[in-house]
């Protein structure tokens, strides 16, 4: 579980802005649809991810995160826990 403070206080205009500087990578991803679906139809969060992992970013959100408890960002989305795996990209 993670801590709720992280999740109580998530600052969702500076993520908008941090999400808007990451838009012009992600806008040349090839599998731009996969990654969406794979993040639970958040654009934000695949934008985001893209822009921190590239060509790999499918497969970070498979993978154990250790700043996620060691769950992999898949299970947090599929739990609605979205905020926990943005805090975690915007860190």
């Amino acid at each position: 579980m993670l801590p709720r403070r992280a999740i109580e206080h998530m600052d969702t205009a500076g993520w908008q802005h941090f999400v808007d500087v990451c838009r012009p990578q992600f806008a040349s991803c090839e599998f731009q649809s996969e990654l969406i679906a794979a993040c639970a139809g958040l654009d934000d969060i695949a934008c985001a991810a893209y822009y921190h992992l590239g060509s790999h970013s499918l497969a970070w959100l498979q993978s154990p995160v250790p700043a996620l408890n060691g769950q992999p960002p898949f299970v947090l989305l599929s739990r609605g826990a979205g905020d926990a795996v943005r805090e975690c990209l915007w860190r």
